[in-house]
């Protein structure tokens, strides 16, 4: 079943790390990244640091957009 188990950080950070740099491998065209699983944010610094894109995630994200959106 989905959403089980336990998620082990030390081992993710790699995985998500290669997953955007071979992204990024594939399409030189991605100019950033957004993290829309809440799961990611604490790797966006490694992803920033691997690619040198910049890394937003979906709250902070909206929040952005709300700010611009109501000033």
């Amino acid at each position: 079943m989905l959403g089980q188990g336990r998620l082990d950080p030390t081992r993710a950070a790699p995985e998500v790390v290669a997953a955007a740099t071979e992204a990024v491998a594939r399409d030189p065209g991605i100019r950033a990244f957004l993290l829309e699983c809440a799961n990611l944010p604490p790797y966006a610094a490694s992803i920033r640091s691997a690619t040198g894109l910049p890394v937003w995630d979906i709250s902070t994200m909206l929040t952005w957009v709300h700010q611009g959106l109501s000033g």
